[in-house]
């Protein structure tokens, strides 16, 4: 084989590996329709892209490209929980609203592993993600796991501008003086009161997470089992193991604030 030989083959093994679609789970059981209206122009640019998606939801595409495939979950889900987002609920906010909406979200997610057909078929699965993209990040850290299942990349898709156990599990140090929770009423200009009711705030949803995130760790060794679950990291850990997470901000629109280098705004895609 002579060097020119060699040089267009390795071009076009290249050029192989560039074009190959890959194969995508996107794990999204809540039943918030506004949540969803972000997501679905993401899955289906995917889709239109070549790449081969499975979309765990209760909220179909309505024309999904051929290579979307839905795996539904019962819309009874929407029954069991109020229907309002989590950014709807807790406005103003307060530490009993917050931490019964979190309980919600469990109830919620404990339904869909124990009684979702799709949930158990994904548990027992020996197919092959190249990456899951979830909600992870959104008091839903249970769904970290399928990550680690099929040894994906782990992609967080949120719907929400910044957060603080949001910034709290990218690494990224929350600063309440300044930096306005979505679930706040502050804006960025806020007096010494204002300021002292946001740490307040701030350290109130830290304790009130990290609790419930206890809460799904068990239910994530309860339920959550496939073949290597036992090695699997805590749930803190893998929450907080993200390659990519994009957030539904911009920044003509909302607060300009630090952000940690792997979180990028695609406000503005719906």
């Amino acid at each position: 084989m002579t060097w020119f030989h060699l040089g267009v083959f390795v071009v076009l093994a290249a050029c192989t590996g560039i074009s190959s679609p890959a194969k995508i789970l996107v794990f999204l059981p809540m039943p918030w329709k506004s949540h969803h209206f972000v997501y679905h122009p993401v899955i289906e640019a995917l889709g239109k892209r070549g790449h081969q998606v499975d979309y765990l939801t209760p909220v179909p595409l309505k024309n999904p490209p051929p290579t979307v495939k839905h795996l539904m979950i019962g819309d009874n889900l929407a029954e069991m929980m109020v229907q309002a987002a989590p950014e709807e609920m807790v406005q103003p906010w307060s530490p009993t609203a917050y931490f019964r909406f979190r309980d919600q979200i469990y109830d919620g997610l404990e339904h869909v592993f124990k009684n979702e057909p799709a949930v158990k078929n994904l548990l027992s699965s020996t197919d092959k993600y190249d990456m899951v993209i979830s909600e992870c990040q959104l008091m839903q850290e249970l769904n970290a796991i399928w990550a680690h299942k099929f040894n994906a990349i782990p992609v967080s898709l949120l719907s929400v501008p910044d957060s603080s156990f949001i910034n709290e599990l990218n690494g990224l140090p929350d600063n309440p003086s300044y930096q306005v929770d979505i679930f706040s009423t502050f804006t960025n200009k806020m007096s010494f009161i204002d300021r002292l009711k946001s740490s307040l705030s701030h350290v109130s949803s830290l304790a009130i997470n990290y609790y419930k995130l206890r809460n799904l760790q068990q239910l994530a060794d309860e339920l959550a089992r496939y073949p290597g679950w036992e090695e699997r990291p805590p749930l803190s850990e893998l929450a907080s193991d993200m390659a990519l997470v994009l957030v539904n901000s911009q920044v003509s629109v909302t607060y300009s604030t630090p952000k940690a280098p792997h979180v990028k705004e695609i406000g503005g895609m719906t």
